[in-house]
């Protein structure tokens, strides 16, 4: 009896010992799988590669990749986290997500619909339109209909999640309906009339160009949803950060904007040129350039405050105080006044007003074109902006360091006139300003 426990127990750990060898070699075989689908090396002729047939679509986008070896180098230090981001993100099972297959499925469709729309442009010289019937027919395929609601509900899905992730669950759409709906599903079908004759061109769909486009255009799917998980408890400024960093930046504080005003106000009274002083310092963009003027305006259309102050003003005459509203602080003239019938018989005041204003806000620090105003933002999101984007940057700097990639430091690449005016496209496209588009982006 007691050889026969003895033999039970040693098959019960040989078993278990065989068991364990299963595993390990299933998670190996799966890591090696994963390896395998990770885009990790691109030499500098891949690169340009693919630069290249960007170019067959987009050109604007390519020149302003390849215009400088800066904007060269920006290109390539986000290509480098976007691979980085999507290793980690096959890691760590995004891939085994329902809606996110979907919409990696989606993206690689929208691709070829695109790469291959061109070369059909081409071929027939004029612009490639997938027959209304051939559209038709594709979408009274009841599993058509169906696989279009799934793909969508795995749209709304994906930005739900980065919604709520962000801290904006409002932000979140609804489905498209009427003729929102109409549109989604006719680009929608288009695209996978047009994908799927792609995948059915082997000289076109086995071109590596093609194959690295497919891979990268994954990668950017991946790297955002792996961002969007970890955005909420990695990226998301807390209150506290917030309150740190402004209580860092006291030129922050509204009341170094009331001061401003207080002091414009002064030098108002003292006689300068109120003409000149709104176009050197009022931050109403609509009014600055003409010296703050709003000529002929009837009540509702200027803040009640200053139109208030306004009309219990002579001609000519400007308010003695700052008059302050929910956006900032006014200096207010009133130029003229008139009384006009309404519609309904009454009088009503039209008025002509000057006005400077200091905004309670602040202009967005380091904008990236300086060829276009940056917007005004309270210093609380001008906090929340400075911080996500030094807690993302520290983020995706952990999973580069972890997951390597290897990109050259630069490469060449011939920037014609062509490319530089845009490139030649056949004018017609199909209007790709659709909720799928948007979101396989």
């Amino acid at each position: 009896m007691k050889r026969k426990i003895i033999f039970i127990v040693a098959a019960l750990a040989v078993c278990a010992g065989g068991l364990g060898v299963w595993r390990l070699n299933e998670q190996r075989v799966k890591a090696l799988k994963i390896e395998s689908e990770v885009l990790r090396n691109l030499s500098e002729e891949q690169v340009v590669m693919v630069l290249q047939n960007q170019q067959l679509v987009e050109p604007g986008k390519t020149f302003s990749v390849v215009q400088s070896e800066e904007t060269r180098k920006v290109f390539l230090k986000g290509l480098r986290e976007y691979l980085a981001l999507a290793a980690a993100a096959r890691y760590e099972g995004l891939t085994d997500d329902p809606s996110i297959r979907r919409i990696l499925a989606y993206r690689r469709e929208s691709i070829l619909f695109s790469l291959y729309q061109n070369k059909l442009d081409n071929d027939i010289g004029r612009f490639f339109e997938v027959p209304k019937d051939q559209v038709d027919s594709f979408l009274a395929d009841p599993a058509n209909n169906s696989d279009f609601e799934a793909d969508m509900r795995a749209i709304r899905e994906i930005q739900r999640r980065a919604a709520v992730s962000t801290g904006n669950p409002l932000s979140a759409p609804s489905a498209a309906e009427g003729e929102a709906k109409v549109r989604n599903r006719e680009a929608w079908a288009k695209t996978k009339i047009i994908s799927a004759m792609a995948q059915g061109d082997a000289a076109f769909i086995d071109q590596p160009a093609v194959q690295l486009r497919l891979k990268i255009a994954e990668a950017g799917v991946l790297a955002t949803n792996f961002l969007n998980k970890y955005w909420a408890a990695k990226v998301r400024p807390t209150d506290g950060e917030i309150n740190d960093y402004l209580a860092l930046h006291p030129e922050y504080d509204v009341s170094v904007k009331r001061g401003i005003a207080q002091k414009v106000l002064d030098r108002v009274k003292a006689g300068e040129d109120f003409d000149a002083l709104a176009k050197e310092f009022s931050e109403d963009r609509t009014t600055k350039s003409k010296g703050g003027l709003y000529e002929n305006v009837e009540p509702g259309f200027l803040w009640n405050e200053v139109q208030a102050a306004a009309l219990s003003l002579e001609n000519g005459k400007t308010a003695p105080e700052l008059i302050e509203t929910k956006d900032g602080f006014h200096i207010v003239r009133l130029v003229s006044k008139i009384i006009r019938k309404g519609a309904d018989g009454g009088n009503v005041p039209v008025i002509s007003v000057r006005h400077i204003l200091i905004q309670r806000r602040f202009e967005e620090p380091g904008s990236p074109k300086p060829e276009i105003p940056p917007p005004f933002l309270t210093p609380r999101e001008i906090a929340e902006s400075a911080i996500r984007i030094l807690k993302r940057q520290a983020l995706v700097d952990q999973i580069v360091a972890a997951q390597p990639i290897s990109l050259p430091e630069d490469f060449p690449y011939e920037i014609t006139d062509e490319l530089r005016n845009g490139g030649f496209r056949i004018e017609k496209r199909i209007d790709s300003n659709t909720e799928a588009d948007e979101v396989s982006k």
